[in-house]
């Protein structure tokens, strides 16, 4: 190598060695500084260039066993890890995939069963269709056979029938002169039986007439009666004593003439009995009338029982609610209150006062026998006791006797339907019987007038107009 000078500048020569036949070109030469520095920098990046390319070539070349290696090994510890990952799965799917295999033979199991179950009824279904064919095969022919002899007798029987209605034709004309005397007959009965039930009517309706007037009478004697209250007292008095007579055999002697001694006095199972009684019409029975019936039976020790009784009408000083009270006065007597007797039963509120009285008379003989203060006390406190019972006892007979009372008014209320009904049904069945004996007879129209009636309280009978013959027949 020969070093070469060329290239001088004012500032700084560069000088540097060249192979002999290096071509030096005229354009670095000729070129400027900065030209030649941008050139400088050009070489020294390609000589950084060279060097990096050596490097590459020692990591392609030098460290690619080392890669190799390195590569190898993650490949063997990739491939274990999948090996130990396979071998975990199939642990775990291990008892899953028999846990299905056993599930199919068992399914295949009873697959096979059910199928060889229905091939089983399949071929009992095929035996009873083949039996159920030649039945309806059998029983067809059977019915052929008897529908040709049913078939065969009906023949014989309409033969035998047109027979009969050619011999019953030939005799239609004493047929029709026997009904027309059948008929005639009944129409006299049905009128002779009419004029009767005419003459029953006229008679009842007459009796009706003479018990209507007698009413009104009564009516307009006991309206006069009322409108006074001396009379319309007597007459509550004959009432009350009318019905306990009929009813109870009890005998009420008149009282009221003697002072502080009720209205009646009586004896009921051999008791003395004081009765006081009430016809007011629509006031209630003031308190002081009360007051007076409480001192006349202490004025007289001796009865036992009083019992105070308004016929129509409430007593002040006591429940509505509670039209029969009880009450104990002067240690040994029982008075009993009946407001508005006659909305009661009246059977039930004179069996109520018999046995108040009973039960009066009984507490007395005991009464009687004491001597001392003490148990004298000590009767009273059961007295006291027993009419707790007593009042208890009232008033459900009370509620009995209403109830009764409302069952009496529904039990007449049902007979009254019942009896509506057997006459509608009479009625219709009369209704019935006319019209066969108009078949019978060929007389029956649609539209029939004059049709006799049932005899009822407002039914006035008219008689039957007999049949117009035209062309012969009956119409």
């Amino acid at each position: 190598m020969e070093e070469k000078s060329f290239l001088s500048f004012n500032h700084n020569i560069v000088s540097f060695k060249v192979s002999e036949t290096f071509p030096l070109s005229d354009t670095l030469t000729s070129c400027t500084i900065p030209q030649f520095e941008s050139a400088i920098i050009f070489a020294m990046a390609l000589v950084k260039l060279e060097a990096s390319l050596t490097d590459e070539y020692t990591r392609k070349n030098i460290c690619a066993q080392q890669f190799k290696d390195i590569e190898q090994a993650h490949k063997t510890e990739c491939n274990a890890l999948q090996l130990e990952y396979l071998t975990k799965l199939s642990s775990s799917l291990n008892p899953l995939i028999t846990k299905i295999s056993d599930l199919e033979s068992s399914h295949q199991t009873n697959l096979q069963q059910i199928k060889s179950d229905y091939e089983l009824r399949l071929k009992a279904l095929q035996k009873e269709k083949a039996l159920v064919e030649s039945e309806s095969s059998s029983l067809k022919q059977e019915i052929e056979t008897t529908s040709k002899r049913e078939e065969k007798a009906l023949r014989k029987r309409i033969s035998e029938l047109e027979i009969e209605l050619h011999a019953a034709s030939q005799s239609e004309h004493s047929i029709r002169e026997k009904c027309q005397r059948e008929f005639d007959r009944l129409l006299e009965t049905i009128e002779r039986k009419n004029s009767e039930l005419l003459d029953v009517k006229q008679l009842a309706l007459d009796k009706r007439e003479q018990a209507i007037l007698r009413k009104e009478q009564e009516m307009q004697v006991k309206i006069q009666r009322s409108a006074s209250s001396v009379f319309r007292g007597q007459d509550g008095e004959a009432y009350f004593g009318t019905i306990v007579k009929e009813r109870k055999g009890w005998t009420l002697e008149n009282t009221s003439k003697i002072p502080h001694s009720c209205d009646y006095a009586s004896r009921i199972l051999n008791t003395p009995v004081f009765f006081e009684l009430k016809n007011y019409g629509t006031a209630t029975v003031k308190h002081d009338e009360v007051t007076k019936f409480l001192r006349d039976m202490k004025e007289h020790p001796e009865v036992l029982v009083g019992i105070f009784i308004s016929l129509h009408t409430g007593i002040s000083g006591k429940l509505p609610c509670t039209p029969i009270s009880i009450d104990w006065i002067h240690g040994n007597q029982c008075v009993v209150y009946i407001q508005s007797l006659t909305d009661l039963d009246i059977d039930h509120v004179l069996s109520l006062i018999e046995q108040i009285v009973n039960i009066t008379n009984i507490f007395n003989k005991h009464l009687s026998i004491t001597e001392t203060k003490e148990d004298t006390l000590f009767y009273q406190e059961r007295i006291e006791r027993a009419k707790v019972f007593l009042d208890q006892t009232i008033t459900r007979g009370t509620k009995l006797i209403k109830r009764v009372v409302s069952d009496k008014q529904e039990q007449i209320k049902m007979i009254e339907l019942s009896t509506s009904h057997v006459i509608s049904e009479l009625k219709h069945q009369h209704a019935d019987i006319t019209s066969s004996i108009d078949t019978l007879l060929g007389t029956y129209s649609e539209v029939v007038e004059d049709m006799p009636k049932l005899v009822d309280a407002n039914t006035v009978i008219q008689p039957l107009k007999k049949p117009k013959k035209k062309g012969g027949l009956v119409v």
